[in-house]
């Protein structure tokens, strides 16, 4: 194969692949409905079109909205005969080609989903490492090839992916509870902060900021998704409006360990969310810092840490309203916490608070 790739779509994902794969040693052309978008976003990512005719071409990347791609796909697979077509939707259900199309045909398709984007569209935001270190599903259907599996999993390890392999009949049901059930949740939550004024708001903390930062998410791409996987979220929606309603009557009742079991049971339920790397859930120490809002602060703390042969698993800052300073969460392994809290204090910085044990 010559690594001759073509993108259909010239938005915030076709433009990132396009980044990736010509720093890999692709040959990369794109393309867009609308030409206009096709020369401005190639001036954009620095790029310029490959010439190349269509039986050249190894490999087609459809990049289009959910209302489009089932038609950008039979285009693709009619218009290059060689070429292995790969689309990257994010909802299957409704926006793939039928399976009785010309076996010769569907076989040289393969159905994937990048788990990867930015609240901001257009490919003046691509990245070339949009996508690295990133899961990239691969839906396996009735027609999926060997071949052509084996060139959709060059292409995602070429964007620096890793490759999952799901069942295209359990997709749409999957990401309807962990990408698009989350997302409607945000939005919602953050529509009802119009009761509350500005000043009400500095009565909020970090969880408030955490729910409602996918609120902030493109309006159009989120209705296309929710609209093409309408069943899958209708059964989520009621499945939380029937616990919904039970936590309102148990609220009600002031029933105590009633209210407490939702609690528990969503805690342990969150345990099995991946943690660092993909590996089970962890328990860390948590650490609070104060330092002020200026640069070199957190170099110094993470110098500290290297001296002390100290691995920061992870970071959070919270900061201060009206002062130049902010929390600085550290999150490190529980066995060296207690002698890294004193090393921080020797070292003549501000720690807040006793060690803490918290998840991530």
């Amino acid at each position: 194969m010559s690594k001759n790739v073509h993108i259909i779509g010239a938005g915030l994902l076709g433009g990132s692949i396009a980044l990736a794969l010509a720093e890999a040693g692709w040959l990369v052309s794109l393309e867009d409905a609308n030409s206009q978008l096709t020369e401005a976003s190639l001036a954009k990512l620095s790029m310029k079109n490959v010439a190349r005719s269509k039986e050249e071409v190894d490999v087609v990347i459809v990049a289009v909205p959910i209302s489009t791609n089932k038609l950008a796909i039979s285009n693709a697979l009619n218009l290059y005969p060689n070429a292995t077509v790969i689309d990257i939707a994010s909802v299957k259900t409704k926006s793939l080609p039928d399976v009785d199309m010309k076996i010769n045909r569907i076989e040289r398709f393969v159905s994937t989903h990048p788990f990867a984007g930015k609240e901001l569209q257009g490919a003046e935001n691509a990245s070339v490492d949009l996508f690295k270190d990133r899961v990239w599903a691969i839906c396996d259907g009735p027609y999926l090839s060997n071949t052509s599996k084996s060139i959709a999993e060059a292409i995602i390890r070429d964007c620096g992916s890793v490759a999952i392999d799901v069942d295209l009949s359990e997709h749409d049901e999957i990401v309807g509870l962990t990408s698009h059930l989350p997302q409607i949740l945000s939005t919602l939550l953050s529509r009802e902060l119009t009761q509350l004024s500005e000043n009400d708001l500095l009565l909020s903390g970090n969880g408030l900021r955490d729910m409602t930062r996918l609120a902030s998410s493109s309006a159009d791409l989120w209705s296309e998704i929710v609209v093409n996987n309408s069943q899958n979220i209708i059964l989520f929606l009621e499945r939380l409006e029937k616990s919904l309603n039970s936590f309102k009557s148990d609220v009600e009742k002031a029933n105590f360990e009633q209210i407490k079991r939702y609690f528990v049971e969503g805690k342990l339920q969150r345990h099995k969310i991946p943690g660092k790397h993909g590996d089970p859930s962890k328990v860390y120490s948590r650490i609070e810092v104060q330092i002020l809002d200026e640069p070199g602060e957190l170099a110094r703390i993470f110098s500290i840490a290297h001296a002390s042969n100290v691995n920061i698993e992870d970071v959070r800052i919270n900061h201060a309203l009206g002062r130049n300073i902010a929390i600085l969460e550290i999150y490190i392994f529980p066995e060296v916490a207690v002698n890294f809290a004193e090393t921080l204090k020797r070292e003549g910085c501000s720690v807040r608070s006793n060690v803490t044990q918290s998840d991530l």
